[in-house]
Parts: structure tokens; C-alpha cells; sequence
């Protein structure tokens, strides 16, 4: 599989129609190629109840990506020299090998694809180890000894955020988590705990998980919500062409930027670099500003575990919890019941929700504003 589609520099800040630089399909890497065989195992297991046909090609896919991974076990990827964008370099490849190896024995019961061990790392763009610990953990049947052991291994790392979370703010990260992409880290922290939740029951990883998302929509030392559009103070100039490019005010809504972190890679005196924004503390080191893709870019990989967060939370306050659960972990008190076998109509009590970027509560099927008068 190929490392990335790319044109050679980064473009302007101009709408994507008007980008029309040539991109190139570079670099056939072990990353990508056990990462794509990680993903079409899971696409197999999740497609095959709905169209067997495209969970076979899916599967048949992820087996072929696996064998050439395994026979070109240390293939890195660079940048070639004319190639500017960010390269995502990576050259620690056994997390890619754990995870597919992982999905592929969980989708065939193959055991020549099954890892010997389990990941403590919470995962990352460049660290998938942990994906591979969700797996090993949640699939005891298949895993035996070695579920338990990735079960330890969660829990122990879980633990040290729950900690964390009845500190300051509640902020589950260390002062060394807010790199790059902070927001991220601090997503990936509430998925970590979730899965502990999910695995034990334990009221405190939940309590932890929900912190991670009350830090990141506001409730932290900056006192903004790090989601675009969302929030009495959120962000508004995020470094991202089409909300720099669009002619419109506020940018794009519902984009977890980058985050607060003291590396200051955007600061520099060329026009379009950032003035020093660095306060000495990393939970405060952010600027509001499109100069700043150190700490205020927006990135798909940050967005997936914010995602994720968000709407377990809400699935678990529904009713709802993966199969693998323990007894408990859903929160609502209505039956836990397949979507399909849910009733449309069932009475429950308030619920908040954003619509349009605004708050209400409904209940019941009906919609007030939080005045308590009925909107339509």
C-alpha cells in the first residue's frame, strides 16, 4: 500500500477547486500496508451481515496486504528530496504488524496471525499498538490468556488517568501530552478510558472519559472550547484553507483543532509565521490565529477519537454498550436493545441537544429552549 497521495508543497490558502497542483501516489511502506490490512479485517467482520460479497474482497484484501507486509518487514518511508509535505516518517513497524495481526486472527481464527503481546501505549498517529490492545482485550474467546494480559496492561495505563482526572482541572494528561496535536492525546485518553469502562464497569474510568471531553469542549485553562462552532468561546481561526479561503466569517463548525503545546514550530518573523505565543506553561501555550499549524491546525486524526468520545458517551447514556461489555456499563435505564429493535417513540427523560449549533432540551419528542418554552 502506498504511504500517501501528495502534491509537492503544501498549496496557498485557496478553496480545493482552485488547488490544481499535480499529486503523486508515493511510497509503498510496511506502515501503510499492515495498517490497510488492520482495517479491511475490521471491515470484514463489520460488512459481512450486510453484503458477504464485499466483506470477502475486504478480507481477501487484508490477507494479501498482511503477506506482503511480512516479507518486507522494514521498508520506512521517507520523503522524497522534491516532496515538502509533512511527511509522517515512521520507523518502529511492530505496532503496525501487533494490530493487524491482531484484527486478522480476531476476522479468520488463524493463529499464524496472532500477536504474542499487548501494547500499554495509548494509540497515536505514529503508535497503533494500542488499537491492537483494544483488540486482544476485548475479544477473551479468542485471545484467552493473552485477553487478560491486554486487559492488565489497559487497566494499568487507565488507572493513572482516572488519577489524574480528580486533579486541577481534571485534565487527564501529563505535562509531556501536550505535543503536537494535544487534542488529540487527550481524545485518544477518553477512548483508553472508555474501554476500561467498558471492561470493568468501574464508575471512575466513565467519570475520567467524560472529563477528557468536558477539557476539551471548554472547561480547561484557557476557558474555550477547542471545537469549532461549538460553545460561547470557541475557536475562530483555525489554520485550515477552506475556513481561511471561504469568504465566511466563522470557520468550518465541528473541527477539534490542534491544541495547546510549547514547541512554537510556527513562530518565526516571515509574514505569515506566528508571533511568540509561548506562556511557560504547555496547557496555556495556543494562539487563535491561521498562522498557527502548531497549535491551532485541524487534522482527521485528531477529529476520529473526538468523535468517538462523544457519541459513546451519548450511545451509553441511551442504553447502548458494545457486546463485549460488562453488565452495567450502559447508563440509561431503558433495555439495552439493538438499534433495529428499539422502539421510535419510547418516553425517557430530558435530553440535551445541539442543533444547528444551538442548545436544547427535548423531551418526548418535543423541543424547548433553556427558557423552557416550546420551539418547533
Amino acid at each position: 500500500v502506498y504511504h500517501k497521495l501528495t502534491s509537492l508543497g503544501f498549496p496557498g490558502d485557496v478553496m480545493p477547486a482552485d488547488d490544481i497542483d499535480p499529486i503523486y501516489v508515493i511510497g509503498k511502506g510496511t506502515a501503510a500496508t499492515f495498517d490497510f490490512a488492520a482495517v479491511m479485517a475490521v471491515a470484514a467482520r463489520v460488512y459481512k451481515p450486510f453484503d458477504a460479497t464485499y466483506a470477502s474482497k475486504c478480507l481477501e484484501a487484508a490477507k494479501k496486504a498482511y503477506a506482503w507486509g511480512a516479507q518486507n518487514s522494514n521498508k520506512a518511508f521517507k520523503n522524497p528530496s522534491d516532496v515538502a509535505t509533512g511527511e509522517y516518517g515512521d520507523n518502529w513497524l511492530e505496532d503496525e504488524k501487533m494490530f493487524a495481526g491482531t484484527e486478522l486472527f480476531v476476522s479468520t481464527g488463524d493463529a499464524t496471525y496472532k500477536p504474542s503481546k499487548a501494547s500499554a501505549n495509548v494509540p497515536s498517529w505514529a503508535d497503533v499498538g494500542g488499537l491492537a490492545t483494544y483488540g486482544q482485550a476485548t475479544h477473551a474467546t479468542e485471545f484467552g490468556a493473552e485477553a487478560q494480559a491486554a486487559k492488565d496492561s489497559l487497566l494499568k495505563t487507565a488507572d493513572d488517568f482516572a488519577n489524574r482526572s480528580t486533579k486541577g482541572f481534571g485534565v487527564v494528561m501529563a505535562k509531556n501530552d501536550f505535543v503536537w496535536g494535544s487534542n488529540a492525546v487527550a481524545g485518544n485518553q477518553g477512548v483508553w478510558l472508555l474501554h476500561a469502562y467498558y471492561l470493568t464497569g468501574e464508575a471512575k474510568y466513565y467519570q475520567a472519559a467524560v472529563k477528557v471531553l468536558d477539557y476539551l469542549l471548554g472547561k480547561n485553562p484557557l476557558d474555550m472550547s477547542f471545537l469549532t462552532g461549538f460553545g460561547t468561546k470557541s475557536a475562530k481561526k483555525p489554520h485550515h484553507r477552506p475556513s481561511t479561503s471561504d469568504k465566511v466569517k466563522d470557520p468550518v463548525p465541528g473541527m477539534i483543532v490542534g491544541g495547546p503545546q510549547p514547541g512554537g514550530e510556527d513562530i518565526g518573523s516571515e509574514t505569515w509565521e506566528c508571533k511568540d505565543y509561548r506562556t511557560g506553561n504547555p496547557a496555556t501555550s495556543y494562539v487563535d490565529n491561521n498562522c498557527s499549524y502548531a497549535s491551532n491546525e485541524v487534522a482527521i486524526n485528531w477529529n476520529a477519537p473526538f468523535a468517538y468520545l462523544a457519541g459513546a458517551i451519548e450511545a451509553i447514556n441511551h442504553g447502548y454498550a458494545p457486546s463485549f461489555a460488562v453488565d452495567g456499563v450502559a447508563r440509561s435505564t431503558d433495555a439495552i436493545k439493538p438499534a433495529v429493535a428499539r422502539k421510535a417513540h419510547v418516553k425517557q427523560g430530558p435530553q440535551l441537544r445541539f442543533v444547528d449549533q444551538k442548545l436544547y432540551v427535548e423531551k418526548n419528542g418535543k423541543r424547548f429552549n433553556l427558557k423552557g418554552h416550546q420551539v418547533k
